[in-house]
């Protein structure tokens, strides 16, 4: 099953450092949402807003619907307290409008700061909380959510003004150079979030290879290792056994299932060993 990271960007100054740095090529899209792939890894530039974060979302995985997913939306907001150019994963996001909160949850070592972020629907130059300012989190991860599973949803943050003289001296460069700024750190996240949609895309596939046997016969835990192995290994020697094959249909137990495959696979590797 294959897998990969899905990245939602508002803005082109914000996607270019990652796309030169990961060689992110433009795909056809039936979109007007701008979608960049490479080896795996896509990228939606969304444009501004929680409803376009959110349709991005949708755009992506459309794109892709069977890839296993973890999803990271990367860029600028303001903040009440932080200096300019701070980086920070999201641990908590609000949308102002709503009220409604998310909690992504950190189940990989990051070695990042984390922080807040509310997403408003206008600019926000008052920084009365002390908290991120964005536009496009609370939609992003209330997509997501709903497409996977809540430890491969985040969000990371750069500062890029903490009050309205900052906000108006932000140009595209300035954007660009924020981002360029922590692409080792983006980069070293983008890894691990791969790494935890390979983990979730094996763990489906195991599932999905052993449910129909879970439903025909009791195994143990033990037991459920050593059928997934065989299974694997029957697959890989291209000798297919489902719960319909001959060899298990008449098994009465968990154990009789496992000696049978491993018989059968036993026997067509010695098959194909010594063409016999």
């Amino acid at each position: 099953m294959n897998h990969g990271v899905n990245l939602v960007v508002a803005l082109r100054p914000e996607a270019d450092p990652i796309i030169d740095h990961f060689d992110l090529e433009r795909q056809p899209s039936s979109t007007r949402i701008s979608i960049f792939a490479n080896e795996g890894l896509m990228l939606a530039v969304s444009g501004l807003g929680k409803t376009a974060a959110a349709n991005a979302v949708n755009d992506l995985k459309g794109f892709n619907p069977d890839q296993v997913s973890a999803w990271f939306n990367i860029g600028i907001a303001g903040h009440q307290s932080l200096d300019i150019g701070k980086g920070y994963l999201v641990n908590r996001v609000k949308d102002q409008a709503t009220e409604q909160t998310w909690y992504p949850m950190f189940v990989f070592d990051h070695g990042c700061s984390t922080g807040m972020v509310t997403t408003v629907d206008q600019v926000e130059t008052e920084y009365t909380e002390p908290t991120g300012y964005d536009m496009e989190a609370s939609g992003f991860v209330a997509a997501a959510f709903r497409l996977a599973t809540v430890e491969t949803v985040h969000c990371y943050k750069i500062v890029s003004d903490n009050s309205p003289a900052t906000l108006s001296q932000l140009t595209r460069q300035r954007v660009t150079k924020l981002v360029e700024s922590h692409m080792q750190t983006i980069a070293r996240l983008i890894h691990s979030l791969d790494d935890l949609a390979a983990e979730l895309a094996a763990r489906i596939s195991r599932d999905l290879l052993l449910q129909p046997f879970l439903e025909n016969w009791k195994f143990s835990v033990t037991q459920q290792h050593m059928l997934f192995k065989l299974l694997r290994n029957s697959k890989a020697l291209g000798c297919v056994i489902d719960v319909n094959s001959d060899i298990v249909r008449d098994c009465q137990s968990g154990k009789e299932v496992i000696q049978a495959i491993s018989d059968q696979v036993n026997s067509y590797w010695w098959q194909q060993r010594f063409n016999v």
